[in-house]
C-alpha cells in the first residue's frame, strides 16, 4: 500500500516558476488521494496566490505578510502535514512523472535510510546534471559532487529542493535550525540526521529539473551573500572539530574568497567578506 506523502514548499512571487512546479505535480504518477500538497507563501506581491486558489484549488496555501526565509516556512508547512513520507522541495522545480514512486519505493525498502534525493537537473541547460549527491569537507568548508552521477551512493546533503524525508526523522531530531535565513538550512538538516544514525542517500533515479542556475545580479548579490556565509558559518561552528573549524575559516578567507575577488571578477566579492568575518564573530559571542 502507498503510503501519504506531503509535498512542501514556500514560493515568495515567481507565479510562472510555481505554475510549472503545480502542473509537473499533477502528472506525477501516485495515486492523488495519497499526496497533500502544502504551500507556504511567504508575503509574495505578484499574483500567486491568487491564480493557485483559482487553479489549483486542491493545494492547502498558508499566507504569511512577510518573508521569514526558507526553513521557517517549511517548518510551518511540516507542522501542518498529515504525510508518513515529505517531500520538501522549491517552486521552481519540474519533476519527472516517476519521480515520486521511485523514492517512496526506495525508502520502503531501506529502513535504515532517514532522507533520500534524486538527481538534478538544471532547466537550463536540461541535460546538465547540477546535482548528484555531495561530500562536505569540514576542512575546507567546501561542497564536492559525487563523480558518478548514475550510481547510488550515501551522501552528506541533498538540497531543499530534492529532500525526501521519513516523518520520524522529524519527530526524532525536531525541524529545521530557523537560524538558517536561506542557505545551509538543508545542510544542517542532513548531518543532523546523520548523527542521529540515518542514512542520507542519492538516489539517480528520481529526476527533477531546477531553476537554479539564473545568474545573481549585482543589486541583490550582497543580502544574498550574507546569506550564504551566515549559514555556512554557523554549519561549521554546529558540527565542526576545533581543528576543521579553524582550517576550513582559514581556507575561506585566503584561497576561497580570493578566488573568487580576483579570479570570477565579474561580481563584487567585497561584501561577502565582510559578511563572513561579521558572522564569524556573531558565532563566537554565542
Amino acid at each position: 500500500m502507498m503510503p501519504k506523502v506531503s509535498i512542501i514548499f514556500p514560493t515568495f512571487n515567481g507565479l510562472e516558476d510555481t505554475r510549472e512546479c503545480l502542473f509537473s505535480i499533477t502528472k506525477l504518477r501516485y495515486p492523488k488521494s495519497k499526496m497533500e500538497v502544502i504551500i507556504i507563501d511567504n508575503g509574495s506581491t505578484d499574483n500567486t496566490i491568487p491564480f493557485i486558489r483559482k487553479n489549483f484549488p486542491w493545494v492547502k496555501i498558508f499566507v504569511q505578510k512577510k518573508n521569514f526565509g526558507f526553513a521557517k516556512a517549511v517548518n510551518l508547512g511540516i507542522e501542518r502535514s498529515n504525510g508518513e513520507y515529505l517531500l520538501i522541495t522549491n517552486n521552481d522545480v519540474i519533476f519527472e512523472k516517476n519521480y515520486l514512486v521511485n523514492l517512496v519505493i526506495f525508502l520502503q525498502k531501506n529502513p535504515k535510510v532517514g532522507i533520500v534525493g534524486g538527481k538534478i537537473y538544471y532547466k537550463h541547460p536540461k541535460n546538465k546534471v547540477a546535482f548528484s549527491g555531495a561530500k562536505f569537507n569540514f576542512y575546507t568548508g567546501l561542497l564536492s559532487l559525487n563523480k558518478k552521477p548514475n550510481k547510488v551512493c550515501e551522501t552528506d546533503w541533498n538540497p531543499g529542493c530534492n529532500m525526501f524525508v521519513k516523518k520520524k526523522v522529524f519527530d526524532k531530531i525536531g525541524q529545521f535550525d530557523e537560524k538558517f535565513f536561506f542557505y545551509f538550512e538543508d545542510l544542517d538538516f542532513c548531518l543532523r540526521a546523520k548523527r542521529a544514525g540515518y542514512q542520507v542517500i542519492y538516489h539517480p533515479r528520481a529526476i527533477l529539473w531546477h531553476g537554479e542556475g539564473a545568474s545573481i545580479n549585482r543589486q541583490n548579490w550582497q543580502k544574498k551573500s550574507e546569506f550564504y556565509y551566515q549559514g555556512k558559518t554557523r554549519v561549521l561552528f554546529k558540527h565542526a572539530t576545533k581543528i576543521q573549524l579553524v582550517s576550513s575559516l582559514l581556507f575561506q578567507f585566503s584561497f576561497g574568497l580570493a578566488y573568487q575577488l580576483f579570479i570570477l571578477k565579474h561580481q563584487n566579492y567585497t561584501p561577502a567578506i565582510q559578511a563572513l568575518a561579521e558572522n564569524v564573530g556573531r558565532q563566537r559571542l554565542k
